[in-house]
């Protein structure tokens, strides 16, 4: 039997990130099936490139081994696509795992030439589409961008990140922390589609309506000096900075923690392609609470509490029931742990496995 190959490529490989991390499993996976595999791409954040990503350049050196199969992530502007089409990938079979780009009217206000590139980028997706053999996606949110629905050589497959099922590392420390109600978490990037305003001005009603001893604390690498994070700042300075934090970027074990220890996961984001955090937040058994304009209604299904737009004052109301709700309360965690299980590993492996083996 011959060997078959695999080549995983992308613009920016990024240590502890969503997309890094899917890339990372798929690794894995196709690896326990026998394939052999490697990681390409332009730069890389956090990681050697050497050691566990090569420069794209050196792609071109190996396809020449034989029958392959391409496996290219995209989710910003990129210059990959015209490399793609390059005489020596001529040959190999090409999948897209589309990770969802963000409309450019979130950034306007903060980055209008980034708003360009990624807009540009949105419009010729439907062209890329017809580079590629076949499509996944995690959600048909983000199959939506492409024009496609599942069955149009494309499928849904919700690759969750094995880091969100940490069974073993929670058994041994989870009686090291003890849940604080009065604490509301938010993890994942400081960018204007999180709308991490919206969770400022929710909690500032909260803190001051509802419980006076309210900590927010924001999880997630920033620029300090960029106009958004500046634009928070002023926020902050208007109503008040009381309770409110940014962490910055944790350790997997500091990240742990605060998951263990808040009393409410809140993200109010109002462009999400899939949404892996609120996964990580239901494995830690705490409650989330959501807007359901973005795939994250997918994502969750029925669990969590989501509402259908911004009310801060309808969400602090949400927050302070759960505090005090405590049926409400563990019923909304042991509906979310069910929902877990819908995103089991093994089921999205074999997903996974499914669409390759046919392509090759």
């Amino acid at each position: 039997m011959k060997t078959r190959r695999a080549y995983q490529l992308l613009d920016t490989f990024a240590h502890a990130d969503a997309i890094g991390n899917n890339v990372l499993d798929i690794d894995e996976i196709l690896q326990r099936a026998g394939w052999e595999t490697g990681i390409y791409c332009v730069s890389t954040a956090g990681v050697k490139q050497t050691k566990i990503a090569l420069p794209y350049s050196e792609l071109g050196k190996v396809v020449d081994k034989g029958p392959g199969l391409l496996i290219f992530h995209h989710s910003t502007n990129t210059e990959l696509l015209g490399f793609l089409e390059k005489k020596e990938f001529v040959g190999l079979k090409k999948l897209l795992v589309y990770h969802n780009i963000t409309p450019g009217e979130f950034v306007r206000p903060f980055d209008h030439k980034q708003a360009d590139k990624w807009d540009a980028e949105r419009k010729r997706l439907k062209k890329i589409v017809k580079l590629f053999d076949y499509v996944i996606a995690d959600s048909e949110f983000n199959l939506m961008d492409l024009g496609l629905k599942p069955g149009m050589k494309a499928t849904v497959v919700p690759l969750v990140a094995n880091a969100v099922f940490r069974g073993e590392k929670t058994k041994k420390t989870s009686r090291k922390f003890t849940r604080n109600k009065n604490k509301i978490l938010y993890v994942g990037r400081i960018a204007p589609n999180k709308k991490i305003e919206n969770l400022i001005k929710t909690f500032v009603v909260y803190r001051d309506l509802f419980n006076k001893e309210a900590k927010l604390e924001i999880v997630g690498n920033f620029a300090p000096e960029s106009r958004y994070f500046c634009y928070l700042c002023n926020l902050i300075d208007k109503v008040g900075n009381d309770g409110i934090r940014f962490c910055g970027r944790l350790s997997e074990d500091e990240l742990i923690q605060k998951y263990m220890e808040a009393g409410v996961f809140l993200i109010l984001s109002e462009h999400e392609g899939f949404g892996v955090i609120v996964l990580e937040a239901c494995h830690f058994g705490t409650p989330v609470v959501f807007l359901r304009n973005t795939a994250l209604r997918e994502t969750m299904g029925k669990a969590g509490v989501g509402a259908s737009k911004f009310n801060p004052l309808f969400l602090a109301s949400i927050l302070d029931r759960l505090k005090k709700d405590k049926q409400w309360r563990n019923c909304l965690v042991k509906e979310q742990k069910k929902r877990l299980a819908f995103f089991n590993p093994k089921k999205t492996e074999r997903d996974f496995l499914s669409v390759v083996n046919k392509l090759l």
